[in-house]
């Protein structure tokens, strides 16, 4: 019997692909999935004195549009707040701007939300 695959699986291959177009796209990984006291990041690169934190959502059943959506003010509070740790124990990226996003992927696709907290 095949089924598809787990959400934490997708998750998983969503991330590693999220994380391939970042290095595509100039980023340097510094950790996958930071987990905090108050939350958790998905994916944590820098670029130029920008540290981005990054939100992947994979997507297969979901429209597109429904998928912003996804991302509730709690969950970026939780982000912004183990952002904070991640800054606090490492001390190297003192003086890097911060920059939020959300990766959406499906398949090959990836899609950038940036900005999403100003």
């Amino acid at each position: 019997m095949t089924g598809r695959p787990s959400t934490s699986s997708r998750g998983r291959d969503g991330e590693t692909r999220a994380a391939a177009f970042l290095v595509d796209s100039g980023w340097n990984i510094v950790q996958k999935n930071f987990r905090g006291r108050r939350g958790e990041v998905d994916i944590v690169a820098v670029r130029e004195g920008i540290i981005g934190f990054f939100e992947v959502k994979s997507w297969d059943v979901l429209p597109y549009e429904s998928l912003e959506h996804s991302v509730t003010r709690r969950k970026l509070s939780r982000i912004i707040a183990a952002s904070r740790e991640f800054l606090a124990v490492n001390r190297r990226f003192d003086g890097f701007s911060p920059r939020y996003e959300v990766l959406f992927v499906r398949g090959d696709r990836v899609e950038r939300i940036p900005g999403v907290v100003e």
